[in-house]
Formats: structure tokens, C-alpha cells, sequence
């Protein structure tokens, strides 16, 4: 009786098929939890901000502006 070892090729491209239609299947899924996850850290990043400016009003005793300059995460 023969033994062999590892998989046939037949089996390897089987597996590769069910995984690219599990992934086909999850991508749309997946790009609504990357927006998700890009709100929520814009969202942190303009929470910090505003702490910050608060933080430095009181330490000045002046008013402060929060401007975003460059359009994108950096307020």
C-alpha cells in the first residue's frame, strides 16, 4: 500500500476557489467597516483637538480658533 504525502492539485485549486468566493463575498462588507473605522478616527481626532484648544485657552487666558488648514486630519 502507497502513502502520499501533501495535496493534489486538484484539492489546492479547490481551496483556492472557495477562499477567493468567501473573500468576493466580504469585501463589500468590509468596505463599510473601513468608513466606519476612518469616521471614528476622524472623530477622535477632532475630539482631541478641541481638548487641546480648550486646554491651551485656559492655560493663556485668551481665546482660541480651531482651524483645519490643510483640509484633512491636522486641525
Amino acid at each position: 500500500m502507497r502513502r502520499t504525502r501533501g495535496f493534489s492539485l486538484i484539492e489546492v485549486l479547490l481551496v483556492l476557489v472557495l477562499a477567493a468566493t468567501l473573500l468576493l463575498l466580504a469585501a463589500p462588507g468590509m468596505r463599510s467597516i473601513m468608513a466606519v473605522a476612518r469616521l471614528d478616527a476622524a472623530i477622535a481626532d477632532f475630539s482631541g483637538a478641541l481638548a487641546l484648544a480648550r486646554s491651551e485657552a485656559i492655560r493663556r487666558g485668551v481665546r482660541v480658533s480651531l482651524r483645519n488648514l490643510e483640509g484633512g486630519r491636522n486641525w
